[in-house]
């Protein structure tokens, strides 16, 4: 129960990535410092196992301000 996701950034970026369910509950959030110049590929790990369902992840830049948000659909295993 993980999945992998691609965060391009500048040398020393700090983001705050958070993965919520569709009622807005936070259900994993993490802070990944110091960022390569380039694409970074975070590992997302929750704690628990995640219920078939959508969800929405959140990368949000310290440095400049910025979010970015996509939709997650994790289907039946």
């Amino acid at each position: 129960d993980f999945f992998n996701l691609n965060v391009p950034a500048t040398s020393g970026d700090n983001v705050l990535v958070v993965l919520t369910d569709v009622s807005g509950r936070t259900v994993y959030s993490q802070r990944f410092e110091n960022l390569f110049d380039g694409n970074n590929l975070l590992r997302i790990q929750p704690g628990t196992a995640l219920p078939t369902g959508a969800y929405f992840v959140k990368v949000i830049y310290n440095n400049g301000g910025e979010q970015k948000i996509i939709q997650l659909l994790k289907n039946k295993q």
